[in-house]
């Protein structure tokens, strides 16, 4: 995997993982700064729905003395998206660090992180980082600022990625619809994905002007993508805003001259588009077909017509095994989603009332089964 500097600066530094070494290679300075967060202000990050951060967080108007949260749920670095497992084992302070800036930034006085309780190496990982920076008096009732860290362990079940399920979970619910809960502890949470807040540590660390230069004025910076499917070298790039989307593929081994097979955006209830369609597209968050939605995370795929079949079942699959069994629609899904005619499929996809359940039947048709 190749990890650019951006995400995993303290790669090439042994025992980096460790606050002490950490620290000794720059860690954390940013926080003892007069006015930390303010570069990450001035960024033109784009949140994983396509959101500038101003808007994200300014989304309640609050007085000075209501308190607000940050939330990174750990389930969204699978299925399919090892860079966020390997930048947390490999630079867990780099999450932790980034946390903090953003905390500075938006205002906000607690930090949820939710892992799964039987990933005992991510688990543990984060104990010890948390640890190691509460006895630096980083954070907690011996810093120099009211800011608290809570590092709840959720069977995998019950970590559901689709915001609302999940804070229905933390609130001892069971999910179902609707849940808008975008609220924890009492408190308006904003959650982020893990890369998010790595990104927010190099912005505060370098600067502002560097992030937005990389790409695009829509698509400002650059955002790790996992690049994989029918392709001879999956791995993981970083892609500035506006780079061609054959371009991206070429570093799989991909030829630009092929113009069959189908594109998928977002895993495994991404949007299906044909090649040729959108190779010589940019990426481009803030049009319609790279915008992240509900269930879906950055991951790119090519497949030839053959495995993009297979690939249907297998989403078939992973929904009958993902399904919280609240609903009819999840329990035919559990039945085979892979049997049902497409008639059935658009006919319950206006009366369902889940929107995970719509989404799979989107993500159904496509490519032939």
């Amino acid at each position: 995997m190749d990890l650019s500097s951006i995400y995993l600066p303290f790669r090439n530094i042994d025992s980096a993982h460790f606050i002490d070494v950490y620290k000794n290679h720059g860690g954390y300075d940013r926080l003892a700064s007069l006015e930390p967060g303010q570069e990450i202000l001035k960024s033109h990050l784009l949140t994983r729905y396509g959101r500038s951060l101003e808007s994200y967080w300014n989304r309640y108007v609050l007085p000075a003395t209501k308190s607000r949260g940050l939330l990174t749920n750990l389930a969204s670095v699978e299925p399919g998206m090892f860079s966020q497992r390997r930048l947390i084992l490999k630079d867990p302070h780099g999450l932790i660090e980034g946390m903090l800036l953003a905390a500075r930034a938006s205002g906000s006085d607690q930090g949820f992180i939710i892992s799964a309780i039987d990933d005992f190496d991510i688990t543990k990982t984060i104990d010890r980082v948390l640890e190691e920076s509460y006895q630096e008096a980083l954070w907690g009732k011996n810093s120099n600022w009211s800011f608290h860290f809570h590092h709840i362990k959720l069977p995998k079940n019950a970590m559901f990625d689709f915001d609302d399920f999940l804070l229905a979970g933390l609130h001892g619910e069971r999910p179902g619809y609707p849940n808008r809960k975008e609220f924890l502890q009492g408190m308006p949470v904003h959650i982020h994905r893990p890369e998010e807040f790595y990104a927010m540590r190099w912005i505060e660390n370098n600067s502002a002007r560097q992030f937005n230069e990389f790409g695009t004025k829509t698509t400002p910076g650059s955002y790790l993508i996992t690049i994989s499917g029918s392709v001879k070298n999956p791995l993981v790039v970083e892609v500035p805003g506006g780079t061609l989307i054959e371009n991206i593929f070429e570093q799989t081994g991909l030829q630009t001259n092929i113009n069959g097979g189908w594109f998928r955006w977002g895993g495994v209830l991404g949007q299906w588009t044909p090649w040729h369609k959108v190779k010589r597209q940019q990426f481009d968050l803030s049009s319609g077909l790279f915008k992240l939605h509900d269930f879906q995370y950055p991951l790119m795929e090519w497949f030839t017509d053959e495995a993009a079949s297979a690939a249907k079942r297998a989403m078939a699959y992973y929904v009958g095994d993902q399904s919280c069994g609240a609903c009819l629609g999840c329990s035919y899904a559990t039945s085979g989603l892979l049997h049902w005619k497409k008639s059935q499929l658009l006919g319950l996809k206006e009366v369902a009332k889940c929107s995970f359940f719509k989404l799979a039947i989107n993500a159904s048709i496509g490519p032939s089964w």
